[in-house]
């Protein structure tokens, strides 16, 4: 079993390889939340999730409200499986896919670390070799 001990939020903007244009919106950045979450072992998981009001409805300053919320329900609290962290995230706030996502994954990665198991072996899937690539075609160059 292990506890949370702190849980830190970081809001990152990088700049991409090639801007993304699609319909009026033009894309020069990926901003994106990411989360540590630390056990009181002194063991942390990450996880991240990218905001865009175009595409997931969510913004950074809203993920972060929301994490910050969801870091109150979290903190001091004892997590011994996957359902465990499932059941506590999605009872913590309405809404708010992305941000639940980011400290969900975050949280997963804590307890495959403390149970020195990778995230697959932990949430019961094959290990995959080969991931297949999906293209966006709203981001072809205006030549």
């Amino acid at each position: 079993m292990l506890k949370i001990k702190e849980i830190t939020i970081h809001n990152i903007a990088l700049p991409l390889q090639e801007t993304i244009r699609m319909s009026k919106v033009i894309i020069e950045k990926s901003n994106s939340i990411l989360v540590k979450v630390k056990s009181t072992e002194e063991i942390s998981g990450w996880g991240e999730a990218a905001s865009s009001l175009s595409m997931t409805g969510e913004s950074a300053a809203g993920m972060i409200l929301a994490l910050e919320y969801i870091k109150n329900e979290i903190i001091n609290r004892e997590i011994e499986s996957v359902e465990d962290i499932s059941e506590l995230i999605q009872r913590s706030i309405y809404g708010n896919y992305a941000a639940k996502s980011a400290i969900e994954v975050a949280l997963v990665d804590l307890l495959a670390k403390t149970q020195k198991k990778t995230f697959s072996e932990l949430i019961g899937i094959k290990r995959r070799e080969e991931i297949p690539i999906i293209w966006r075609i709203a981001g072809a160059k205006n030549e």
